[in-house]
């Protein structure tokens, strides 16, 4: 009978403990590494949405100087027939972003929608828009919303002009919404709690909001940054 082979001296089998550990070490890693990826993930989502409300804003810009100085109406229903979107939008989404849209980046409406918009977003007509516009800056004239001249507004850098939005029903964010009030109409969807918010002089915040927990009137996203100041 042939003898029984040894291992070189210094080399061994690993144990099954250590095994285990060693697959235990690994999933650790390997959880870190996916955890990282999806923070990383919905960090490029933060910075893509705020690219897109970037972009808005210069169209924005682009519409002030094509009208005499004067924001967009937040929308033209058609019980309240305007003269500045007419025949250029569809009349379910006369709205300021579908006009942006059709008018300033050739039909273009990726802009609207947010890459961290909830799957349970629906898709109806005229709402799938994921960013509000401050309604408070283009009031009822005569029965039809006119936008405010930008230069009557002394605190463009303190005045909120685009924000992450959702129409929400029974306390839920049923969809994206092309308006907003107050805090209570924005969405914070990023890292489940943040929103992106773009102002008058067109700089961006990405700032924290506790729905439950309204912010006060001075805070950021308080009802002094949606009354024109």
């Amino acid at each position: 009978m042939p003898p029984l082979k040894r291992h070189p001296r210094g080399k061994r089998a690993f144990t099954v403990l250590e095994l285990l550990a060693g697959a235990a070490v690994a999933a650790v890693l390997l959880g870190m590494l996916l955890a990282a990826q999806g923070r990383a993930r919905k960090s490029g989502e933060a910075i893509a949405c705020a690219a897109n409300l970037r972009q808005l804003g210069l169209g924005i810009t682009r519409f002030v100087a094509d009208h005499g100085g004067a924001l967009p109406p937040v929308s033209e229903e058609s019980y309240y027939p305007g003269p500045v979107f007419g025949k250029a939008v569809p009349d379910w989404g006369a709205n300021w972003g579908e006009y942006l849209a059709a008018v300033y980046f050739e039909g273009d409406k990726s802009l609207l929608r947010c890459p961290s918009r909830p799957a349970t977003f629906s898709k109806g007509s005229g709402n799938y828009i994921d960013y509000g516009y401050n309604q408070r800056l283009c009031p009822l004239v005569n029965g039809v919303r006119k936008g405010l001249k930008l230069t009557t507004l002394p605190r463009p850098a303190n005045t909120i002009l685009l924000a992450d939005a959702a129409f929400y029903a029974n306390g839920v964010a049923r969809s994206g919404f092309y308006r907003i009030l107050s805090a209570a109409d924005l969405h914070p969807r990023h890292a489940g709690s943040t929103v992106n918010v773009l102002y008058l002089d067109q700089h961006i915040e990405r700032l924290p909001l506790d729905l439950a927990h309204p912010p006060a009137d001075g805070a950021p996203l308080g009802r002094d940054q949606f009354l024109p100041q």
